[in-house]
């Protein structure tokens, strides 16, 4: 195995902790942003006004995927973007 031992300032040593510091921010507050892949059916009616009932009727007509964890009801918001879309 190849080792190199690269030595550098302490100014740039303290710069690249400064950059990796700012991408570390970065990066979580993008992943504090990311959106929810899945969605309970209390958020679908929070987002998109439809109650629990037209909920309810339009699983059973097949018009809305979902999938059950447990005995929640969840929603892709890929599959409904998907079903809205068309």
């Amino acid at each position: 195995m190849n080792t190199e031992i690269i030595l550098i300032g302490k100014k740039e040593y303290q710069e690249l902790n400064r950059k990796i510091d700012n991408l570390q921010s970065t990066l979580t507050a993008t992943e504090l942003k990311k959106e929810p892949d899945y969605i309970t059916t209390k958020d679908f009616k929070e987002m998109f006004g439809i109650s629990h009932v037209t909920q309810w009727k339009l699983r059973k007509a097949g018009k809305l995927p979902y999938m059950t964890i447990g005995k929640s009801i969840i929603y892709s918001l890929a599959e409904i973007e998907k079903v809205t879309k068309q």
